[in-house]
């Protein structure tokens, strides 16, 4: 089955099942199949059909359009696997219904809780007109967004592992998400967090070397490019276009 990933930095991301055999229309309207409480998402603002090639999206003449991979949609859409959709201020990803689609960015999606909009914001009232994006702050939108959904830290020693911090703490240590050696790496030493705009890299552990770029760190904000060192643990923040 296939299914629409809600993204938002401040929670866990949430998933949405899409029926095989009926249309879904997205928008603040609680009529809506999928309600996203915001007041820049138009009443009815797109809307997702199955069609025999797959699933289509058409915008429905909203106040503020939809985004496609950072493209304004223009027509009717043929969804793919990991099209990053930005709807008003809210992102979502669409998984197809293949095998691989069941995970993502390492999670497995069937793991994700199911997309509840009462704890995804604030329904304006009915009569409100739509909260209108200008470009400018669409555009800032899409490079927080672009940031979060892409930034990864690849092992410099082992290319084939990677991890991608998102919203979530990522930890590191004997006792983290990402194990470390070394006699004083027990616990969680470092950590990477989201601070609403880019990743921070934490040392949490006194007796661990942390750096970025060769200069220890304590507290340090993180930009592609940067070599991170956690005791003998070699990693490089980048961002993987799609």
């Amino acid at each position: 089955m296939p299914h629409i990933l809600v993204k938002n930095a401040e929670r866990k991301p949430s998933r949405v099942p899409v029926p095989a055999d009926s249309a879904i229309v997205l928008g603040r309207g609680t009529e809506c199949a999928v309600v996203l409480p915001h007041a820049s998402v138009s009443r009815e603002h797109a809307r997702v059909t199955p069609t025999p090639g797959g699933h289509v999206l058409e915008d429905l003449e909203s106040q503020n359009g939809v985004m496609v991979n950072g493209w304004r949609l223009q027509g009717p859409h043929a969804l793919k696997s990991g099209d990053e959709l930005q709807v008003g201020h809210v992102h979502l990803v669409w998984l197809g219904d293949r095998r691989e689609d069941a995970f993502h960015h390492g999670r497995f999606v069937a793991y994700l809780p199911v997309y509840d909009p009462r704890g995804a914001g604030t329904l304006p009232a009915r009569d409100d007109a739509t909260e209108i994006v200008e470009q400018d702050e669409l555009d800032a939108i899409l490079r927080v967004n672009r940031v979060l959904e892409h930034a990864r830290l690849r092992d410099v020693r082992d290319p084939k592992r990677f991890w991608y911090p998102e919203e979530r703490p990522l930890t590191f240590g004997k006792g983290g998400m990402v194990p470390i050696s070394g006699w004083f790496a027990g616990g969680v030493c470092a950590e990477v967090t989201w601070d609403g705009r880019k990743h921070v890299l934490k040392r949490t552990g006194a007796f661990v070397t942390v750096s970025v770029n060769d200069v220890g760190a304590d507290t340090q904000g993180l930009h592609a490019g940067d070599r991170v060192d956690i005791g003998d643990l070699q990693l490089i923040y980048e961002i993987v276009e799609a």
